[in-house]
């Protein structure tokens, strides 16, 4: 779940904000920046994406579809991601739009449409009360 910072940015906006920062020291040479040998940067910067990249496809390799149907009200955000179609966004705005009383319910949540209902139908139900 994201939250804003003290002074009210949103994540994203932080994030800039640090990278901003980032850029200003690498030209002024301080910090880890002092120590960089920029011939070698983009050769090493290459490396790490193709990691990256080798690591998101391991990770997608190992996730499972539900077993047992998931209840919308009380399944944790990673039980919700293993959905075939529910990524962390969406989990996260599932849960921020709790409690449902019908699956219908799920519709209004930003971002799920009528595909995605359909999609997400047979992995998840309401415990009644």
């Amino acid at each position: 779940m994201y939250r804003e910072t003290p002074d009210g940015l949103h994540h994203e906006a932080y994030k800039e904000r640090l990278r901003d920062l980032e850029l200003v020291a690498s030209r002024k040479g301080i910090g880890v920046w002092a120590k960089t040998d920029w011939d070698k940067l983009p050769s090493e910067r290459q490396l790490e994406r193709n990691d990256d990249a080798e690591l998101g496809l391991a990770i997608d390799a190992k996730k499972t579809t539900p077993t047992a149907s998931l209840d919308l009200n009380t399944a944790a955000r990673e039980e919700l991601m293993s959905i075939p179609g529910v990524g962390e966004v969406t989990a996260n705005r599932i849960i921020q739009g709790r409690p449902y009383a019908t699956f219908e319910d799920l519709g209004k949540v930003n971002g799920i449409g009528p595909k995605t209902l359909d999609t997400i139908r047979k992995y998840v139900r309401i415990r009644e009360q």
